[in-house]
């Protein structure tokens, strides 16, 4: 509904480009990745969505590489309700999955009820329009672990998807009672792919992005979860500091076959970003992280995961905490979906 970024009308061009600054290629994208106002949809400022500097640094030992096993019993397709809605009819964007159908700008709360909702008893608040007008709003049971992180799990809203495509968010991830950054260790928000064959313990199988408060600093991560030959599923993350702090972000991760892609766009961004694996600055943990993420370049590069993910997969929108202070939520705009069959379409406009 335009309270993160504004969604004045008009598609132009912009330059998208990587974390060192250098030209991508042009694309055109929407004004939603072009204005950094944060205005709701009657044209006046969100006080929920804060676009300032969020400072707080607070230290924290917790390297993200627990050895918690995961030892439930919960197998992960229980309460996988959601109904699939890619029709395969092409839209007007020329989308041939029909993917666009199960985009959502949260103006009304009736469609909530067309997202799949795993493990409802992980969420705390989950609503559109009622905690903040024209946005979702969504916040995990507070207790500790209760985030995606090996064989542990948190809330997740999700779309069945089962073809290539690019899906975009725009959130900010704040404590549940101000706009003040959560303080907890890996406190975040964002996006999610998932292989609806996952289960625990030992054969965890998705991918997310997101923001939050990550090993002490203000960060974005990018996590890829695989099964293990024994034990306890392994998670690979990587961190990439948030520019001035920032926790208001456009997300968005792209697949192209086995290959998936992520970017970024703050409000101090003019493009969007391609996320990057920067040897001196990005920040690798998790207890699979021993073996390299196929995709992930040693020396540097952009940050894609090659890693094998069934075709149907359910995407959408998670939020977790992992230790305490347990004080956060997500607030989410928007989510926007379309099929793309190419890279360069990976940062098209979105219909």
């Amino acid at each position: 509904m335009g309270l993160l970024f504004g969604c004045g009308g008009g598609d132009g061009p912009a330059e998208v480009v990587d974390a060192a600054g250098d030209s991508i290629e042009d694309v055109a994208v929407d004004s939603a990745a072009v204005d950094s106002a944060a205005v709701d949809s009657a044209g006046g400022s969100d006080s929920a969505i804060d676009t300032a500097v969020l400072g707080d640094t607070a230290a924290s030992s917790d390297t993200g590489a627990s050895s918690d096993t995961g030892t439930t019993s919960d197998t992960g397709t229980a309460s996988d309700t959601g109904t699939a809605t890619d029709t395969g009819i092409a839209d007007a964007s020329g989308d041939t999955g029909g993917l666009a159908a199960s985009s959502d700008e949260f103006g009304s709360a009736s469609t909530l009820s067309s997202f799949g909702d795993l493990y409802p008893s992980r969420h705390s608040i989950l609503d559109i329009g009622a905690t903040t007008p024209g946005a979702l709003t969504l916040a995990p049971t507070l207790a500790l672990h209760t985030t995606w992180y090996s064989d542990d799990y948190g809330p997740l809203l999700y779309k069945s998807v089962s073809s290539d495509f690019v899906v975009e968010t725009a959130v900010v991830v704040t404590r549940i009672g101000s706009s003040a950054a959560p303080s907890g260790n890996f406190n975040q928000a964002g996006l999610f792919v998932r292989d609806p064959a996952t289960s625990y313990p030992g054969n965890a199988r998705w991918l997310m992005y997101n923001v939050g408060h990550q090993d002490g600093r203000l960060a974005r991560e990018a996590k890829w979860t695989r099964p293990a030959t024994s034990g306890a599923s392994l998670s690979t993350l990587y961190l990439n500091d948030t520019p001035g702090g920032s926790l208001t972000v456009q997300l968005r991760i792209c697949r192209v076959g086995g290959t998936f892609h992520f970017f970024h766009r703050h409000p101090s961004e003019s493009a969007l970003v391609e996320e990057a694996f920067v040897a001196s600055t990005t920040r690798v943990n998790g207890n699979g992280a021993g073996v390299a993420t196929p995709g992930v370049s040693s020396s540097g590069g952009p940050l894609r995961f090659t890693v094998p993910m069934a075709s149907a997969v359910q995407v959408g929108l998670m939020v977790g905490t992992w230790e305490p202070p347990h004080d956060v939520k997500g607030t989410f705009d928007y989510v926007r979906f379309s099929a793309v069959s190419s890279y360069a379409e990976c940062t098209k406009a979105l219909p």
